[in-house]
């Protein structure tokens, strides 16, 4: 997968909250894996194998011997990050919204990883989701308007 929406646009969190909102919609649809074809492209958004110019999570700028980090990057950390190799998908059950959506795993090591994302951009007030965690107790997290946050708990 990659953002194709006319090249590279440096700080665009907008096409972020599209790569979270992709990579969240396809990993609750069984997919085993997901990563991004040009993960470091030029200033431009090339080179690529049909020459047409898309952004990416890593900018290079050959010519100062620089790299920029784009939003993409750090969403991208939020699964990478946490979602480790043999991590089991969960079931999860959320209010039917195109707002707020999530993800979430069973690792390895027993962890439980929640990936979850509040893209509304009209409301100004905090989201506060409950994790039913053992019997009688549960996790309660706020979420601020716009915002992607993983919760890792035992």
């Amino acid at each position: 997968a990659c953002i194709d929406q006319g090249g590279p646009n440096l700080g665009e969190w907008a096409r972020a909250d599209d790569y979270s909102h992709d990579i969240v919609k396809d990993l609750n649809n069984w997919v085993s894996g997901w990563t991004d074809w040009n993960i470091a492209l030029n200033m431009q958004g090339g080179p690529n194998w049909v020459n047409n110019v898309v952004d990416a999570p890593i900018l290079i700028d050959a010519s100062k011997g620089e790299f920029y980090k784009q939003p993409m990057y750090y969403i991208m950390g939020h699964f990478s990050k946490f979602i480790r190799p043999n991590s089991v998908r969960v079931g999860l059950t959320m209010a039917s919204t195109d707002q707020v959506a999530g993800v979430a795993f069973v690792t390895p090591t027993n962890q439980r990883v929640l990936v979850v994302r509040n893209s509304n951009l009209f409301e100004t007030d905090e989201l506060m989701i409950t994790i039913p965690d053992r019997p009688g107790q549960v996790l309660r997290v706020t979420l601020e308007p716009e915002t992607i946050a993983t919760i890792v708990w035992n």
